[in-house]
């Protein structure tokens, strides 16, 4: 018995350059995300209060 592969079978899985500029790609945001939430959170406490 013999299995073969279709050529779309073979393009469902990720090389490992694209899963590495997957990974940079997340990591980069997450760091953006991170940096204007604490931009927002040095704002938030630096403002003088209206009480």
């Amino acid at each position: 018995m013999t299995v073969s592969t279709s050529p779309a079978a073979a393009h469902d899985r990720m090389t490992p350059r694209a899963r590495g500029l997957l990974l940079v790609l997340c990591g980069a945001m997450f760091l953006d995300a991170l940096d204007v939430s604490m931009k927002a959170s040095r704002c938030r406490r630096s403002a003088p209060s209206s009480v």
